[in-house]
């Protein structure tokens, strides 16, 4: 059905970010929502024009850019992908979800890559990325975060000292690179208990890292004095 695809349409790109939608909704999903999330998944694709940050990625989301696509009799609708049940109110058809997971998972070596991937490494990915810090620094709310949360992020505490920093980081550090370089393909993913990621979200794990390690420069210092074994 999406056989040997190069390049993803807007329409693919839609019933991709409603399928993301989907496995967090559940079921049904406001307009609103995708339009929120197409621009999260394709900031360049559905982001206004003329609002960039400092890399260059659409600040705000475009809505008419899917509100084009969704409504009307348009051909995501005609090819049954997308059903509107509601004013403003839409659900991801069985259609659309076999057709997103077929977006998600075009050909045998991608799917070697998903099934060989440590559980341990999914797990780690998994509680990453639903931490309040991954959320606040995705949403650029970086004064929101605060040291405490950066060590609960790295599984630490405040009160640690220099030993159990070291080896509570270097194991951190140990397996995001085997996670990385387990999904070298830039166009992986995986599905784990309802929740899709992919490898952008486990690439962005190591730039928080590195802003946490930046933000709290002071507070770690505190911990690496602390040489005692209490």
């Amino acid at each position: 059905m999406c056989d040997k695809i190069k390049h993803l349409s807007i329409v693919d790109k839609i019933i991709i970010s409603a399928y993301k939608l989907n496995n967090i909704a559940h079921d049904s999903f406001s307009s609103e929502a995708l339009v929120v999330e197409a621009w999260k998944n394709f900031p360049n694709t559905f982001g206004l024009a003329g609002f960039s940050d400092k890399k260059g990625k659409l600040r705000y989301p475009d809505s008419n850019k899917v509100y084009s696509v969704i409504m009307g009799s348009g051909a995501i609708r005609k090819k049954g992908f997308l059903k509107k049940i509601g004013k403003k109110m839409y659900k991801l058809t069985d259609l659309g979800s076999d057709y997103a997971e077929c977006l998600l998972s075009k050909d045998l070596k991608q799917e070697k890559k998903k099934s060989d991937l440590p559980r341990e490494f999914i797990d780690d990915i998994k509680r990453l990325t639903s931490h309040k810090v991954f959320e606040k620094y995705k949403n650029e709310e970086y004064s929101k975060i605060t040291f405490h949360d950066a060590c609960t992020f790295w599984g630490i505490s405040p009160r640690s000292n220099a030993s159990e920093f070291y080896v509570i980081i270097n194991n951190f550090l140990n397996n995001l690179e085997k996670i990385i370089n387990s999904i070298s393909d830039e166009s992986f993913t995986f599905v784990h208990g309802g929740r899709l990621y992919n490898r952008k979200e486990v690439m962005l794990l190591k730039e928080i890292h590195d802003f946490l390690f930046t933000e709290f420069q002071n507070e770690i210092e505190i911990i690496k004095s602390r040489t005692d074994e209490r």
